[in-house]
């Protein structure tokens, strides 16, 4: 409650959406303007002004809070179907916060102002176990809160990436591409389907049992752990800028012999895997913001372009 009197602003409110709770919270806005009154230098009059009377809600098609439940807890357990199709996935969870708020401005010279908001956040997570190894990853999936219909959620990436049930698809098969990732605006484009986004990634087909194998037959080369600081020099040419981190070491005549410091280097990973000759049967997940799983590999003429000071 806003109130002038004597020339003074005075303020009050209440939780209490009843008749008798705003009058004594006028009462005390009105209280407090008078003692305000007694501080100002200056008397405050307010300009003349026409009075409004306007309505406004947010622009939507389908109301949140008509769609019925039983339909939003499907919409929430179809999540959970999808991804406890996977065997690691043990665990989930997903909402849909929704929030309804009615406001109303009135005052004594005639103006009337409704306003009806209602905001969505939908989200969801999912947690993956390896039982033999005792590790578990755990991705979760937000859609920014906004002010929307239901429509909001059901065309949004909230069920997979672009709105989109997502399938199994073999990007590269045998060193040859096999399929291309296809937005909705693009497939429109194209004649072709949807494939939606994806998020996790899987590289195989080695038969090396260990590491230690690929060294094998190498007479002077680099054992590398881990690329960081990656970036993009020419999307076109897939060529990609990096940092060795976490470990470089000098292979000669098959054997680890020395660490050694670390590097910039400048290639494409396509080029890096067209010069691929071997690579470890089993995958270890690579720290990302996406999932992927990858291979030890042995490649060769890898390009490193300058020495690092990294450490």
């Amino acid at each position: 409650m806003r109130v002038l009197a004597d020339g003074a602003w005075g303020f009050a409110a209440t939780s209490r959406v009843e008749a008798v709770a705003a009058a004594r919270a006028a009462e005390r806005a009105i209280g407090i303007a008078k003692a305000n009154a007694k501080l100002v230098a200056r008397r405050i009059e307010l300009a003349r002004v026409s009075p409004y009377n306007a309505t406004w809600s947010t622009d939507l098609h389908v109301d949140p809070f008509q769609v019925p439940l039983g339909e939003r807890i499907d919409l929430l357990f179809s999540i959970w179907r999808d991804a406890s199709a996977v065997p690691e996935v043990k665990h989930g969870d997903g909402a849909v916060e929704l929030l309804g708020e009615w406001r109303l401005f009135a005052s004594t010279e005639g103006s009337r102002v409704e306003q009806s908001i209602t905001r969505l956040a939908p989200s969801f997570g999912v947690t993956a176990i390896d039982v033999a190894k005792g590790d578990f990853v755990t991705r979760r999936h937000e859609i920014a809160p906004r002010q929307a219909g239901w429509e909001y959620v059901t065309g949004s990436t909230f069920r997979t990436g672009e709105g989109l049930p997502l399938k199994r698809i073999a990007w590269v098969d045998r060193g040859v591409v096999a399929s291309f990732a296809y937005s909705r605006y693009w497939a429109a484009k194209q004649g072709k389907q949807p494939t939606g986004k994806h998020a996790s990634f899987l590289l195989r087909g080695g038969t090396a049992a260990r590491t230690e194998d690929l060294l094998t037959g190498i007479k002077r080369g680099l054992l590398v752990t881990r690329f960081w600081y990656t970036r993009w020099l020419e999307p076109r040419a897939m060529s990609i800028t990096g940092l060795t981190r976490d470990g470089v070491f000098l292979i000669e005549d098959g054997r680890v012999t020395a660490p050694v410091n670390n590097f910039r280097f400048n290639d494409s990973p396509a080029n890096v895997l067209a010069n691929c000759d071997a690579m470890t049967a089993a995958t270890i997940r690579v720290p990302d913001s996406d999932v992927w799983r990858v291979p030890a590999i042995r490649t060769h003429d890898f390009n490193m372009a300058s020495v690092s000071a990294a450490v």
